[in-house]
């Protein structure tokens, strides 16, 4: 019986197969958007796990905040203090630090590198997270000093197919000094999803190197073990500190698997994933379902009815109800199947470019993703089969044999309207957001920064051996053909500052303000083409000959002049609404131990954006320190910027044989900010034109199915005169109405979701009517059409031989 069912089914798909494609199209682009979807969402839940103490590991941090503004919560530790944890807590068993994670620069032979992850690290870390030994071992690999363990894609790149065990690399140090490193152990490169990637981990070459900034790992005895730690760390930090009134500093601890998605920090190693875009593909992902899954139980429901008058002599022959309704659920679980190779077999060809597009692999289980569109197939293969059933099971025999099956018409216009109604909501839904966020990133492609990115190049992370000979590299630079001038600067415009501290205003003791911190030289603003709203640049009296001392001074700091430039938002918070106002008063600006000798405010500098536009403009004081400046920029006069490039490059060779160059362009790094957004509006946009697809050929095969009903009558209609343009508005008019109260709906709960999107970013576009007012003129377009195509095709079919067959 059963091999009977499969032969009439396939038979069936034969005879039809314009509607079994489009039945099949359309479940099969849901099935291969949701399962790339779920690849996705997979992979960023992933991250960290693969640990095998991953729920016993937690990340040190630490807030400090004070009651003139300055709320800072920083992912990475710079007090000694927290090394003394495990002595104070016995439910730590391991404690690690990660450190000296500035890019470092390594020699190997007469080959220069420079590394941007390469982690200074306690020999104890092989303890606390997995790292696979290819060469060496966790036990030894770093208990001596000046040792080093590679990764494989770093041992490749160094020594090709050479083993690299034994061999000396030298490493530069943050002071500038270089160092002979052995290499003691290879490790498996870091999958995709860790939330910090290495390329090198070198050893800790002493007690006195466990200071300063990291970042602070533990490993406790048991996850449950973290209630007494948190529950004790307040007073362990307040025996440790000395704050003043109103300061307070808390020490958090995080559980390694939330980092990843849920933690948007200071100074993070790298970007972390945004769990509120994760929640949007999972909607996206169910919303493409649902829109799928009703467009195949009616389609399916179509070809059902197509078949009245086999299925009604099946039941004159004796087939029951139960038997009919068992071949369609079996016709409908057949279809579905075939949908669901389809899909999977798209989605297997698009992976790698779905990967590439993402820059990144995708680590997902295949076994769980299988089970879970096993159970979708079953859903969806109910849903249709009841649907389709229950025409069967309430049609009259003689109806039946006649090839009409019918319905009670309350039942089933209720179901028809409620799934339609549902469709369109959420087709509407789809566009409406993929409009907003469109909206939302053309503003931030659009809107003016305050500064020029463009034609800038970028000498980037340069250490202070660099920097010591920053006067001759900017004299031998400026002499370059197509350079127009050369300036130096603490952080790029792009990276965030967060280096926050307090400032004093001479003549307003009583007020509390804290600033970022920006260092630049003293034609940066000009080079950048940044605007004064009143006075000007620092003055050159402050450049001088031994700018940059053979090492930190920490007493130059307050002693060597200063002066000082500062944003427009911090001289309202300073109380002077007329930036004039703020030319040659006295301040001073301080972190920690740091305070910079006080000095006069010589300009006041238009707002600019340093970072994305998902932060606020805080105030910001600038001052010049060359000690602090690590990037060197150059403006190019518009000519060709790889011809300068080529130049640069052999004039950096020249003076610098000892260190490698790292280049970059300021609007490439602009873009890169909105790297996120762009992907995501990439892909919200992709998957809306697929829903929209799937709902096309769903609304087809719904005016499909009410034609089919009122067949007779638009016949009648025909002879009687009726025109091609009533057709279409007798076709029309009920989803239209249905569409109306979709709208209803959905605008409502757009509003409120894209709200809560857009509330991430600081300067933003305004929510207003006109994207939903689109977005339904688009659905009742797509409704106009599809109607009118329909209406065309039967106007081509002869009334007369509808109604003989009557």
């Amino acid at each position: 019986m059963v091999q009977t069912y499969f032969l009439v089914i396939l038979r069936n798909m034969r005879r039809k197969p314009f509607s079994t494609s489009i039945n099949l199209t359309g479940m099969a682009l849901a099935f291969a958007v949701a399962m790339a979807i779920f690849a996705y969402a997979s992979h960023e839940l992933s991250y960290d796990r693969y640990h095998n103490h991953a729920d016993r590991i937690f990340r040190v941090t630490y807030r400090y905040h004070n009651g003139s503004g300055y709320d800072i919560h920083w992912a990475r530790m710079s007090q000694d203090w927290v090394n003394e944890l495990p002595g104070q807590f016995p439910v730590i068993e391991r404690l690690v630090r990660l450190q000296s994670f500035r890019t470092r620069d390594v020699i190997v032979g007469e080959d220069k590198y420079r590394e941007e992850y390469a982690f200074a690290v306690d020999d104890e870390i092989f303890d606390v997270f997995d790292f696979h030994f290819v060469r060496g071992s966790a036990t030894s690999a770093l208990t001596d000093p000046y040792t080093v363990v590679l990764t494989t894609a770093t041992a490749s790149r160094y020594f090709g197919r050479v083993d690299p065990i034994g061999k000396t690399i030298r490493i530069r140090h943050d002071d500038g000094a270089l160092f002979d490193y052995k290499v003691t152990g290879v490790i498996e490169s870091l999958p995709p999803n860790a939330h910090f990637p290495v390329t090198m981990l070198t050893s800790i070459n002493g007690e006195q190197e466990r200071s300063g900034w990291a970042y602070v790992y533990v490993l406790l005895h048991s996850p449950d073990a973290i209630a007494s730690l948190e529950s004790g760390a307040a007073d362990f930090v307040a025996s440790k500190t000395q704050l003043g009134a109103g300061e307070a500093l808390t020490l958090h601890f995080q559980p390694l698997r939330d980092i990843h998605l849920r933690s948007q920090l200071s100074r993070e190693l790298m970007p972390n994933g945004d769990v509120q875009q994760l929640q949007i593909f999972g909607w996206v992902a169910v919303f493409l379902l649902v829109i799928a899954s009703v467009n195949f139980a009616n389609l399916n429901t179509i070809q059902v009815m197509n078949r009245a008058g086999e299925l009604g002599l099946r039941r004159l022959l004796g087939g029951t109800s139960s038997h009919l309704s068992g071949a369609i659920y079996l016709e409908a679980a057949v279809l579905c199947l075939f949908s669901l190779a389809m899909g999977a077999g798209l989605f297997v060809l698009g992976l790698p470019g779905l990967e590439r597009f993402l820059g990144h692999g995708l680590i997902f289980d295949p076994w769980l993703l299988a089970l879970t569109f096993s159970i979708i197939l079953l859903l969806v293969t109910l849903f249709s089969g009841a649907l389709s059933g229950g025409i069967v099971t309430r049609t009259q025999l003689m109806n039946a044999l006649k090839g009409k099956l019918t319905t009670h018409a309350t039942h089933h216009a209720l179901i028809k309207k409620t799934l339609i109604g549902l469709q369109f909501a959420t087709v509407l839904l789809l566009i409406s957001a993929s409009m907003i966020i469109h909206r939302q990133f053309d503003y931030m492609q659009q809107k003016k920064l305050g500064l020029d990115h463009e034609q800038v190049i970028a000498l980037t992370n340069n250490d202070r051996q660099v920097m010591k000979d920053y006067a001759l590299l900017k004299s031998r630079l400026q002499q370059l053909s197509g350079v127009q001038d050369v300036s130096a600067i603490m952080e790029l415009p792009t990276h965030a500052i967060k280096d926050m501290g307090q400032v004093k205003v001479y003549d307003r003791p009583d007020l509390e303000l804290s600033a970022d911190m920006q260092v630049m030289d003293i034609n940066a603003p000009a080079l950048l083409d940044m605007t004064f709203v009143a006075g000007g640049p620092l003055p050159a009296s402050l450049v001088r000959a031994d700018a940059v001392p053979e090492a930190e001074v920490w007493n130059d700091f307050s002693t060597k002049d200063r002066g000082y430039l500062i944003n427009e938002t911090a001289a309202k918070a300073m109380g002077w609404n007329d930036p004039a106002e703020a030319i040659g008063r006295k301040i001073h600006w301080s972190i920690g131990e740091i305070t910079l000798k006080e000095g006069y405010i010589s300009g006041v500098i238009a707002d600019y954006h340093q970072e994305s536009l998902k932060a606020h403009i805080r105030p910001m004081v600038v001052t010049y320190e060359p000690l602090w400046m690590r990037h060197v920029l150059l403006k190019a006069d518009g000519s060709s910027l790889n011809a300068l490039r080529v130049e640069i490059e052999k004039l950096w060779d020249e003076t610098y044989p000892d260190h490698p160059l790292e280049v970059s362009f300021l609007d490439e790094k602009r873009e890169a900010l909105y790297r996120s957004e762009k992907q995501q509006l990439q892909l919200i946009t992709a998957f809306t034109l697929v829903a929209v697809v799937v709902a096309v050929l769903g609304l087809s095969g719904m005016i499909a199915f009410a034609l089919q009903l009122r067949l007779k009558e638009m016949a009648i209609r025909r002879v009687l005169g009726s025109r091609i343009v009533e057709v279409v508005q007798l076709l029309g008019q009920e989803y239209l109405m249905i569409a109306v109260g979709a709208m209803a709906v959905a605008f409502p709960v757009v509003w409120w979701m894209m709200t809560g999107w857009l509330d991430h970013y600081a300067y933003r576009v305004s929510m207003n009517g006109w994207s939903l007012v689109a977005a339904g003129g688009v659905l009742v377009l797509l409704l106009a059409i599809t109607a009118m195509g329909y209406a065309l095709r039967f106007q081509r079919i002869n009334p007369a031989s509808i109604l003989k067959s009557e």
